[in-house]
C-alpha cells in the first residue's frame, strides 16, 4: 500500500491542484496512472511473487 501511495502523491505534487475540482481530476489521472504492471512490481518487491 505505502508503494501505491507513494506514486500517487508524487502524481499529485506534480499537479499542483489548488481547487477541490482540480483535485478531484488530479487523482482520477492518478488513479490511471497506475497500472497491472505497477501492482505486479509492488507485490514481488513486498516477497509475494504473482503470477
Amino acid at each position: 500500500m505505502e508503494l501505491a501511495f507513494s506514486k500517487l502523491k508524487t502524481f499529485l505534487r506534480t499537479a499542483q491542484a489548488r481547487t477541490r475540482q482540480a483535485l478531484t481530476d488530479a487523482v482520477r489521472a492518478a488513479l490511471g496512472w497506475i497500472n497491472e504492471e505497477d501492482a505486479i512490481n509492488w507485490f514481488h518487491h513486498c516477497g509475494y511473487h504473482v503470477h
